[in-house]
């Protein structure tokens, strides 16, 4: 979720790998049994691309020091 606010907020720049691109727009946003959100893919999907790209993005942000953009 801490990647959300970041792609959002135009505050990372991703490289236009097409497998990026599509991964990225076949997540999907939905509460899950708990109530709190989850990013997932659709089913038949895949998301081995777009979860570290979006990890590694999230883990500079916290190491960086910088408050996070607002959530979205």
């Amino acid at each position: 979720m801490a990647f959300l606010p970041l792609i959002n907020s135009r505050a990372v720049d991703l490289l236009e790998y097409d497998r990026l691109i599509t991964q990225r727009a076949l997540l999907e946003r939905r509460a899950s049994r708990g109530g709190k959100d989850a990013i997932d893919h659709l089913p038949g999907a895949h998301d081995d691309v777009a979860n570290p790209v979006g990890g590694a993005c999230a883990w500079r942000q916290l190491r960086s020091g910088e408050s996070p953009p607002p959530a979205a």
